[in-house]
């Protein structure tokens, strides 16, 4: 099974390279990486585009202007896969969905999605949309319980 792994940056010179060579060390090789470049002014591209022979075209660059963190993951999961799609075979087929107890996506503090509480409404708002564009019937509270589900991982 194919798996995407996708970067979303912007000016991220001094920290690309470590997430780069972090997807490099993975064992799982099924992977397409994909890597969405809000356009930075700094040498995050070239420093993208020096690993690409390293994926063995399984990289993909995409650099261009985009509205922040999430619109670059949107792209990014467009780019990857058909999200709304993806909910619809879900929630709409009630395909049942497990839990899985591993860490598959790790961020650093400081970063635009851990910036404060408005980050966290642009997520929900985000998710929101893609459910009513699907006919998924869903609410501000329900989404809200993941936050109190993740006070649970704090041991």
């Amino acid at each position: 099974m194919k798996i995407s792994i996708i970067t979303a940056t912007y000016n991220s010179a001094a920290t690309v390279r470590d997430t780069i060579e972090s997807v490099l060390r993975q064992t799982y090789q099924d992977v397409e990486y994909i890597v969405k470049d809000g356009g930075s002014t700094d040498d995050t591209l070239s420093i993208c585009q020096e690993y690409e022979t390293q994926f063995k075209g399984r990289m993909r660059i995409i650099s261009c202007p985009d509205k922040g963190l999430y619109d670059a993951m949107n792209v990014g999961i467009e780019v990857a896969a058909d999200f709304e799609q993806l909910l619809r075979l879900i929630y709409i087929h009630n395909i049942e969905v497990k839990y899985i107890e591993k860490d598959f996506v790790t961020m650093r503090l400081g970063g635009a999605s851990t910036s404060g509480w408005l980050s966290h409404v642009n997520i929900m708002n985000d998710h929101l949309r893609a459910f009513r564009q699907n006919g998924i019937r869903n609410n501000v509270f329900r989404l809200a319980m993941r936050y109190i589900e993740k006070l649970r991982e704090y041991k």
